[in-house]
């Protein structure tokens, strides 16, 4: 690396983390720490544009948010290029704020070469980086059930109700967000022990993402059968590789890919997914005399018998306050169909108990 570099770095460095000690907000400061992460783990992509800024900015503020834009505009472009679906997520091998503020308070000249020795040991670089050695990699486009142990999925994977379908320790984020975000107790004084430490983390994180991408390889296997392109999800593949199959996607049945999700479950769903539904049926079921809750009985005792179930009484309860008792009965009738389809024995939530 060399002093030209290691110069520009340290100046943008330093800029970054004085401006976020001046931070009210918590939230901005929070960015601006993760912007000075990802310029200290791989600054590749930015040096002639931070050149150009720190040459042409006429005051240190003006210079710091045209920093700021910059880095986040190229996470953003990089996060893009390597997401394949619209509802994946795209994930960093090794997260922008290992090290935390203890790796940015650390002058460049010292940092920069220890981040350069772990570019050479793992055989690949940080950052905002994409492609088969980058932090971005195709395999990397994850569902989100895959991403973090949450129920926050989107679109045809939230609608394909598999919820919460990967065990925590098989996810992507298994210890959260922060868990790398320090150095506790290492001395900062040292280089080796920096590195030592270092290396930890990012040895942790290499390991935990490759465990993610074998938790997401049936739906990506479905995927990549669905376009006939090997290089769907693949472990070669560069940018132009993913818009490739982008645009292979455009003509695959939106269906299948919905379908996809269920091979992380065995084909099974979560109903608690259709929870948000009950809502309405109450009253409905209200209106029509108890049309609908009978029939959903009916439809319910079709298929404890099919599988050799005794079957319940068919009934209608009426309910004196439609709008704020809002169906249990027919909640838990459904929530019973789940059950017997999915070959499940999951309990009643505790808004239809």
């Amino acid at each position: 690396m060399d002093k030209e570099t290691i110069a520009l770095v340290e100046d943008v460095r330093k800029s970054l983390v004085a401006h976020a000690k001046t931070q009210t907000s918590d939230s901005a400061k929070k960015k601006t720490r993760k912007i000075t992460s990802q310029v200290i783990w791989e600054p590749g992509p930015y040096l002639d544009e931070l050149d150009n800024i720190l040459s042409t900015a006429k005051t240190k503020a003006e210079a710091t948010a045209r920093i700021r834009t910059l880095v986040r505009s190229s996470e953003e472009a990089a996060l893009n290029e390597m997401t394949l679906l619209p509802d994946d997520t795209g994930h960093h091998k090794v997260q922008s704020r290992t090290g935390g503020d203890d790796l940015t308070e650390i002058p460049y000249k010292r940092s920069g070469p220890i981040i350069k020795r772990l570019s050479d040991k793992h055989q690949m670089t940080f950052g905002n980086t994409t492609g088969p050695k980058g932090n971005l990699t195709a395999q990397l486009s994850l569902s989100n059930a895959t991403h973090k142990f949450d129920d926050r999925a989107t679109g045809l994977e939230r609608e394909s109700g598999i919820g919460k379908a990967i065990p925590k320790d098989k996810v992507a984020h298994n210890k959260g967000t922060a868990a790398y975000a320090n150095m506790k107790g290492v001395d900062l004084t040292d280089d080796q022990a920096i590195y030592n430490s270092l290396d930890g983390k990012v040895t942790e994180q290499v390991k935990q993402a490759n465990v993610a991408i074998e938790s997401d390889a049936p739906r990506q296997r479905a995927i990549r059968d669905l376009t006939g392109d090997p290089l769907t999800y693949g472990i070669d593949a560069d940018p132009a590789d993913v818009a490739k199959t982008k645009q292979s996607l455009l003509t695959v049945d939106q269906k299948k890919v919905k379908q996809s999700y269920l091979t992380l479950t065995g084909g099974k769903a979560s109903f608690s997914a259709f929870i948000p539904w009950f809502d309405y049926l109450e009253p409905l079921d209200q209106l029509t005399g108890g049309h609908i809750e009978s029939t959903i009985d009916k439809g319910v005792n079709m298929v404890r018998q099919a599988v050799g179930q005794k079957p319940n009484p068919v009934g209608h309860t009426v309910v004196k306050d439609p709008i704020t008792n809002f169906g249990n009965g027919v909640a838990r009738r459904i929530w019973d169909v789940g059950n017997m389809l999915s070959n499940q024995t999951n309990p009643y939530p505790a808004e239809i108990k």
